[in-house]
């Protein structure tokens, strides 16, 4: 009973609030641009909101097909799989941060299977495309090996 106390606390509950809402403005986000696909500013020359349709992975890496959809639906099953292991051990801290990883890439494997390739919408200074579902996943990658340094370091 007091693992469920624990995971159901006020705070774990707003963590993954907001971890859900970034999902759901990804998702927003995507729906948006697939369906106007109308390019406009967000600010300046630097960044844009437009369409692009990324059929790679990431860095543009010349891999698509079936291969690339198995392997990343039995690496979202692992990461799932590491999420409940870390929350077992009331390791949320990680255990949330790997929830970031999982929901953006959840985000854009959900544009592989309904469209073939994965929506990019944020236009950088014309040097990259990426998404939110990207941010997500560099934003839980990095905070995941600063706190393993942190641990090491312990």
């Amino acid at each position: 009973m007091s693992n469920k106390k624990n995971f159901f606390s006020k705070k774990n509950i707003v963590i993954l609030f907001f971890l859900t809402m970034f999902f759901l403005l990804d998702r927003y986000f995507k729906f948006f641009i697939i369906e106007n696909k109308k390019e406009f500013s967000l600010i300046g020359n630097f960044l844009k909101f437009s369409f692009y349709p990324n059929k790679f992975i990431s860095f543009s890496i010349p891999l698509k097909g079936s291969l690339l959809f198995f392997l990343i639906a039995f690496l979202l099953f692992v990461i799932l799989f590491y999420i409940i292991m870390l929350f077992k051990k009331k390791e949320n801290q990680e255990a949330f941060l790997w929830v970031l990883i999982f929901l953006g890439s959840f985000s854009n494997f959900i544009d592989r299977i309904v469209y073939s390739f994965v929506i990019d919408y944020l236009d950088f200074i014309n040097l990259t495309v990426f998404n939110l579902a990207d941010v997500m996943i560099v934003l839980g990658c990095f905070f995941v090996l600063i706190l393993h340094f942190k641990n090491v370091k312990k």
